[in-house]
């Protein structure tokens, strides 16, 4: 158990009352990790606003998952950035997939 998760049951008296609290701190963090999931980056991007923008956004809402206590690993977030990207930058995707997979990062 983390330190975090430790304070949240040290007033508890009984083991039900832990087992509630339990449930209660899961179930918001699943809910989090449900928004997180279900929002569509494609449809959050603005048209005016650039690429960097949205790749920001992007590595906002894996920050929010990790956060909830999710693992984002890059290539997840690699792999969101390059399939939201709109029809025009279809020769980066192709491109991209030429890459060797040791040198796709996101640095």
């Amino acid at each position: 158990m983390d330190e975090v998760t430790i304070k949240h049951i040290l007033t508890c008296s009984s083991v039900h009352e832990i087992w509630c609290k339990f449930v209660s701190i899961y179930e918001q963090k699943s809910a989090e990790i449900c928004t997180c999931n279900n929002k569509s980056f494609s449809d959050t991007r603005n048209r005016t606003e650039g690429l960097r923008v949205h790749v920001s956004e992007i590595q906002e809402m894996a920050l929010h998952l990790w956060q909830a206590g999710e693992s984002v690993s890059d290539q997840m977030i690699i792999t969101k950035i390059l399939m939201s990207l709109p029809p025009k930058y279809k020769f980066f995707h192709t491109s991209w997939d030429l890459v060797p997979s040791e040198k796709q990062t996101l640095n």
